[in-house]
């Protein structure tokens, strides 16, 4: 009865927790870490906000792990146009070897889709809780590691959106997965920051 308790009141704050992120606009959330992405854009401190409407001519995606946040910028226009609270890895830090449940950190591009609608769900061999990685799998290179995706997660698990807690893939509430699917494409950027 107690971990029902204590499951519903973490449920309880990371849909606040999704609700704070969806109420403060693109804008106002890069504005509070453009600093973090100036290595690896140089007009990351110039971006603005993407005017509704318009379309978005060359997608790249920048997760910034610290904040659990993945942003969608337009890098023709310079414009944030998205952002969606995610999990990042258990461990914090660049990633070091296989396994080590931390998401590498660094400038990457789409592999590929995949339809992980009929993927088993895994099991996580230090906890023993089942996982699912819900509708697709937006697979990146990140050499020299393999493995490494954006995907959707299961209803036991939504609560873990906006913490560390993937084995080392960024993880995201299935709607918000289904957004993102519909304006990435293979050979986009993928930038990961701490």
């Amino acid at each position: 009865m107690a971990i029902k308790r204590i499951i519903a009141a973490i449920s309880f704050w990371a849909v606040i927790l999704v609700a704070t992120v969806a109420y403060c606009s693109p804008i106002d959330r890069w504005n509070s870490i453009s600093q973090k992405a100036t290595a690896h854009l140089s007009w990351a401190k110039d971006v603005v906000a993407h005017t509704e409407g318009s379309p978005v001519i060359s997608p790249l995606w920048v997760c910034v792990k610290e904040e659990h946040l993945l942003f969608g910028l337009d890098g023709t226009s310079k414009t944030v146009f998205a952002v969606w609270p995610v999990a990042t890895g258990r461990v914090k830090g660049q990633k070091q070897k296989v396994g080590d449940m931390r998401t590498p950190e660094g400038d990457f591009t789409v592999q590929r889709i995949d339809d992980a609608s009929f993927w088993q769900p895994y099991k996580d061999k230090k906890t023993g809780e089942t996982i699912g990685y819900g509708p697709w799998f937006i697979r990146i290179k990140t050499p020299p590691w393999t493995g490494i995706g954006i995907h959707g997660t299961d209803d036991d698990h939504l609560h873990e959106i906006g913490t560390d807690a993937s084995h080392g893939c960024i993880r995201m509430a299935n709607h918000s997965l289904l957004e993102l699917k519909a304006l990435v494409a293979p050979g986009q950027r993928v930038i990961i920051l701490p």
